[in-house]
C-alpha cells in the first residue's frame, strides 16, 4: 500500500509498531460510523430510526451493517449497542 517492499516495514520498527496500533478491521470501523449515525440521529430528536435509514446515510449494505454488530459494543454503551444491534439484526433489508 505505502509502495514498499514487504520486508521494508520490518525494519522500520517504530513506524510498524504505530501503523498496528491504529489498525481495525473493516467491521470494526462500520461498528464506529454506525454507532456514529445513530447517536447523530437520536441527537436530532428522530423517533423510529429504521435500519435503512442507517444504510443510507452510512452508504453501506446490508449485510455490512448486519456483519458490524458484534462490534458495537467497543464503541458505545451496552444499552446502545442492544438497542443498535435491535435495529440492524431485526428489520428487514
Amino acid at each position: 500500500m505505502l509502495g514498499m517492499p514487504c520486508k521494508r516495514m520490518d525494519c522500520l520498527k517504530r513506524s510498524k509498531d504505530a501503523m498496528m496500533r491504529y489498525h481495525e478491521s473493516q467491521e470494526e470501523y462500520w461498528a464506529r460510523e454506525v454507532v456514529w449515525v445513530y447517536r447523530k440521529l437520536r441527537a436530532e430528536g428522530k423517533t423510529g430510526i429504521r435500519q435503512r435509514t442507517i444504510r443510507d446515510i452510512t452508504n453501506m449494505r446490508g449485510r455490512d451493517v448486519r456483519a458490524c454488530a458484534p462490534f458495537l459494543g467497543r464503541f458505545c454503551s451496552e444499552d446502545e449497542a442492544e438497542e443498535i444491534g435491535r435495529i440492524i439484526l431485526t428489520q428487514a433489508i
